[in-house]
């Protein structure tokens, strides 16, 4: 992309799709979200490339930013696949979803914790399991859990996140029994590992002389 497209990126993205799909031009709408066979759109295609601008454009024009392919993948999961931090803030700050419904389907927020996004950090002094107990979503502190977030930490108001989780729930006795049962030593291991290796080598796992068992738990796999 030229310094001109990455100021004005919507000519290009539209140029690019028309080449792509061999379709008359039509409104912007219209190729925001157009799909291939597998479901794939514009805006996935955009995000697993990194192209913040084209992103942008997209998102302007109505892309949808929670479609799925055939696989269950989103935009935000390619963005988690690729690094990219500012397709990712795009998508966020338009309302994409954080974590899927579907068991089956690839979860954004758990390739993110895969690829080593830190599970502790929040805003305005939340971490991500007070939101995700606050809003009584069991499986998203479940995952939380397993990669590592601290059950102890207190936010703005020096609550825990036990105690924000709606009483009787699901989520407070996931909380609850957690809190009375110690990670495994195998868990602490893989956790304090990962932190060792550091984000940007956790590609480089498979190159460690180990059997593959062992590097499949590292990497969460």
């Amino acid at each position: 992309m030229k310094a001109s497209d990455e100021d004005n990126p919507a000519p290009y993205c539209r140029e690019k799709l028309e080449r792509q799909h061999h379709q008359k031009p039509q409104s912007p709408g219209y190729y925001a979200n157009i799909v291939t066979i597998d479901h794939v759109t514009p805006l996935h295609e955009a995000c697993l490339s990194g192209h913040v601008a084209c992103v942008r454009a997209l998102v302007n024009a109505g892309a949808n930013v929670n479609a799925a392919t055939i696989d269950g993948v989103t935009p935000l999961y390619n963005c988690c696949a690729s690094g990219s931090v500012g397709c990712m803030e795009l998508l966020l700050q338009n309302g994409a979803h954080t974590h899927t419904t579907h068991s089956h389907f690839p979860s954004a927020l758990h390739e993110a914790c895969k690829r080593g996004a830190s599970v502790n950090v929040g805003r305005g002094g939340d971490s991500p399991l007070h939101a995700a107990a606050t809003q009584e979503n069991a499986d998203l502190v479940s995952l939380l859990l397993d990669y590592g977030a601290d059950f102890s930490l207190r936010d703005g108001n020096n609550r825990r996140p036990v105690e924000l989780a709606p009483r009787g729930g699901k989520t407070q006795q996931l909380l609850q029994e957690f809190e009375g049962s110690p990670r495994s030593l195998c868990q602490l291991c893989r956790i304090q590992i990962r932190n060792l290796i550091g984000r940007s080598r956790l590609e480089h796992l498979p190159s460690l002389p180990l059997p593959p068992l062992l590097t499949h738990y590292l990497e969460y796999s």
